[in-house]
């Protein structure tokens, strides 16, 4: 594992130089041609000097890709473990409000249990006495009726003699 991070270090280092040397050698060569000096006669000492420039630059820029990576590796390590630890108290909290909604069922439960069933006793015993009276119409239109028949009244005055000879005299 060592020795491939340290040939993936060397390689990014190598790529690192050519491409600090190629960027620096062109800036320098416009540099130089918009003083107004020929660039293809100290073309040897930019390539010189791009090269240690370009070398000195590439430490710099390894240590900072190295630190900075290390920095994105302990980010993500942190954030990692404080997606865990959440996970963890989101699981906790579901089975605790899991267990809560499980209690208050049963005890829902227990106080309606013993009121449903008198409710179904009260209903038993409407229909119980529903049936028997339908039972009894059912036997009284089955059993056949006297017929009967009208007598007459005698209608008694409602006033008597006596007491309207009274009234007249006063």
């Amino acid at each position: 594992m060592k020795d491939a991070n340290k040939i993936a270090i060397k390689k990014s280092k190598k790529a690192i130089k050519q491409k600090l040397e190629t960027d620096l050698s062109e800036k320098l060569r416009t540099f130089i041609s918009s003083l107004g000096h020929d660039v293809e006669e100290i073309g040897d000492e930019l390539k010189k000097a791009s090269k240690i420039i370009a070398k000195k630059l590439s430490k710099k820029i390894i240590d900072v890709k190295l630190a900075v990576s290390e920095k994105f590796e302990s980010a993500n390590s942190k954030t990692n473990k404080a997606v865990v630890k959440v996970k963890k108290e989101l699981v906790k909290d579901a089975k605790q409000t899991k267990k809560i909604a499980n209690a208050t069922l049963t005890q829902v439960k227990k106080e309606i249990a013993p009121k449903v069933v008198a409710a179904k006793k009260e209903i038993e015993k409407v229909t119980s006495v529903v049936k028997k009276a339908a039972v009894n119409v059912e036997k009284q239109l089955a059993t056949p009726k006297s017929v009967i028949k009208p007598t007459a009244v005698k209608a008694s005055p409602a006033v008597s003699k006596a007491s309207t000879t009274k009234l007249k005299t006063t």
